[in-house]
């Protein structure tokens, strides 16, 4: 079973992918956090696998993406944005993101894609 995580500032959409996360095989969903709160607890929580957004106000989430990296390197990171451009695929995955998908993405393809 794979444990996991989501930290995005917008709770609307939290509420929305963790429904998604809640009906795929194999995962179980310990939390939904803001990018504030999303550190602390995360490390807390013990999840196999993390999925942040890297830019909910600025690029806070990207230090914070870092951060987890460098403290937790086995938990895998992916990142869910609407940042869409070459350059913002590269900073996150230098900040050790271990996947990156849009936020425009289908539920199904969610499911496939984590």
């Amino acid at each position: 079973m794979t444990r996991i995580v989501l930290i995005d500032d917008d709770v609307l959409f939290r509420k929305g992918i963790k429904s998604c996360i809640l009906n795929i095989p194999n995962f179980e969903f310990v939390g939904d956090l803001s990018v504030l709160d999303g550190l602390d607890r995360a490390e807390v929580l013990q999840p196999d696998m993390v999925v942040i957004d890297p830019y909910p106000n600025g690029r806070s989430g990207l230090e914070a993406l870092r951060r987890m990296k460098a403290s937790e390197p086995q938990i895998r990171c992916i990142v869910l944005t609407t940042a869409k451009s070459e350059r913002d695929l590269l900073d996150a995955l230098n900040a050790g993101a271990d996947g990156y998908l849009l936020k425009d993405i289908q539920p199904a393809d969610l499911s496939t894609s984590l």
